[in-house]
C-alpha cells in the first residue's frame, strides 16, 4: 500500500503561510494527483486495472463541497452544491432523496388520507407567468373554504408543457373526510371559470402515494428545452412543496445520519475551507503567543497577521 498524505496533512502546512482558496485548490490538486499515482502503482504491482479514484466527479454547475472532520481534518464525505436551476434533474433528485422520508413521516400521522388532483386549463405558450401559480394556490384556498372536510395536508405545484401549452396542476395529500368528486368538480369549474379536471381517491398505500406526490422531482420537469427559462422564471423563489390548513406551520424534519469520523472518532464536521482557516488562525495565535512570551514586541507581531491573505 502506497501511503499518500491526506488533504488535512497537506493543508495543515500550506495554511501556515497562506489561508486562501487558491492555495487549497492547488494543494487539493496535488493530493488527488498523488492518489491517482498511488492507485496506478498498486494496480501495476497487482497486474490489474487501476481502481477508480475516490475523487468526486468534476462538474462546474455542481461544485463539490468537501466536508472534513474537525478533529483530524481528513475528508469524510463530498456534498454536491445545487446549481439553482429548477429544471436540473440532479438537483431535483437530491431534493427528492432528502424529502421523501420526511413527507412520509408527516402523512403517517393523518387519520384519513386522500389524494386530490386539481388541474387548470392549458395556458398558451408565451402567456405563462408567476401570477398563474399564485392564482392556482388562491383557487385551492377558495375550494377548501367550500369543503371544510379538507382539513389540512401537503401539496405539490407542477407545470408541464408537451407542445400544447402549459399545464399547471396541484397534487394534494390531505387529512380529511369523504368528499364527492362530482361536487368538487362543479365547485372547481365555478372557481376557475372553466377548469374541470378533478380526481380524488382514498389512499391505502402511503409509500406509493408519497412517491407519486413527489415523482415529478425524480427527473427534469416534462417540458421542452425552449421552456427552461420560462419555468425557472415562473417558479423562482416559489415553494413547490407546501403544507396547508391545520398543518400550515408544519416544518419538515430532514433526517440526517449522526456523524462519526472513521479516522479519529470525532463527532463534529465542517467544510474544508473553514477547517483550513481555523488551522491558519491557530498558527497565527501560536506565533503571537511565542513572540509575546519571549518579550518580542517588535513590528513582527503585526506583520505576522498581514502575511496571511485571507479571502472572504
Amino acid at each position: 500500500m502506497v501511503n499518500v498524505p491526506g488533504p488535512g496533512q497537506v493543508l495543515m502546512t500550506e495554511y501556515r503561510t497562506a489561508a486562501s482558496r487558491a492555495t487549497y485548490r492547488e494543494a487539493a490538486s496535488r493530493h488527488w494527483a498523488a492518489v491517482d499515482a498511488a492507485a496506478e502503482l498498486e494496480a501495476a504491482a497487482a497486474s490489474g486495472p487501476a481502481p477508480p479514484s475516490p475523487r468526486p466527479p468534476e462538474d462546474p454547475r455542481h461544485p463539490i463541497l468537501e466536508i472534513v472532520c474537525v478533529g483530524c481534518g481528513e475528508p469524510t464525505r463530498p456534498v454536491m452544491i445545487s446549481c439553482g436551476d429548477r429544471t436540473c434533474s440532479l438537483c431535483r433528485g437530491k431534493w427528492y432523496g432528502q424529502h421523501y422520508k420526511a413527507v412520509l413521516d408527516f402523512v403517517s400521522g393523518f387519520k384519513d388520507v386522500r389524494f386530490l388532483t386539481l388541474t387548470e386549463k392549458n395556458i398558451k405558450d408565451g402567456d405563462f407567468r408567476k401570477e398563474h401559480v399564485v392564482q392556482l394556490r388562491g383557487w385551492f384556498g377558495e375550494l377548501r373554504k367550500k369543503f371544510p372536510g379538507i382539513r389540512g395536508g401537503v401539496y405539490v405545484v407542477q407545470a408541464t408543457n408537451g407542445g400544447k401549452g402549459w399545464h399547471p396542476h396541484l397534487h394534494i395529500l390531505f387529512d380529511g373526510s369523504y368528499v364527492l368528486e362530482d361536487d368538487l368538480r362543479r365547485a372547481w369549474r365555478e372557481i376557475t371559470k372553466g377548469s374541470f379536471e378533478v380526481k380524488i381517491e382514498r389512499v391505502t398505500d402511503l409509500d406509493k402515494a408519497v412517491g407519486y406526490l413527489l415523482s415529478d422531482f425524480l427527473q427534469a420537469p416534462k417540458i421542452r428545452p425552449e421552456d427552461v427559462d420560462v419555468y425557472n422564471e415562473v417558479f423562482k423563489g416559489s415553494r413547490l412543496l407546501q403544507t396547508f390548513g391545520s398543518y400550515k406551520n408544519w416544518k419538515f424534519r430532514i433526517a440526517r445520519a449522526p456523524f462519526k469520523c472513521p479516522f479519529c472518532g470525532c463527532d463534529k464536521s465542517t467544510t474544508r475551507e473553514r477547517y483550513d482557516l481555523a488551522v491558519a488562525c491557530r498558527a497565527v495565535d501560536a506565533r503571537l503567543r511565542s513572540l509575546e512570551s519571549s518579550g518580542d514586541h517588535s513590528p513582527t507581531l503585526s506583520s505576522s497577521l498581514v502575511a496571511l491573505p485571507f479571502e472572504g
